[in-house]
């Protein structure tokens, strides 16, 4: 069984629809023989490769243990 501990919608091809991407990347990771994954957000407010809240929302309705969203914390620190 493999388990992807990293991934991402597709950006290649930015004019998809955030669900299109979804199904992108499921129907890729069935033709790679992948049995579930983690899909890491992005933690800008707008990225092709979705946002924390989008990805969150995306894979929520699939209900199934294939994949899941790792949410990045992002910490800014002022040095100086």
């Amino acid at each position: 069984m493999i388990f992807d501990a990293h991934m991402h919608l597709p950006c290649s091809e930015e004019n998809l629809s955030l669900i299109d991407k979804k199904m992108r990347l499921l129907s890729d990771m069935d033709s790679a023989g992948i049995a579930g994954g983690i899909v890491i957000a992005d933690s800008t407010l707008s990225n092709p490769i979705g946002t924390n809240e989008e990805c969150l929302k995306l894979f929520d309705d699939l209900g199934c243990s294939k994949t899941s969203v790792l949410e990045q914390l992002l910490t800014l620190e002022k040095i100086g």
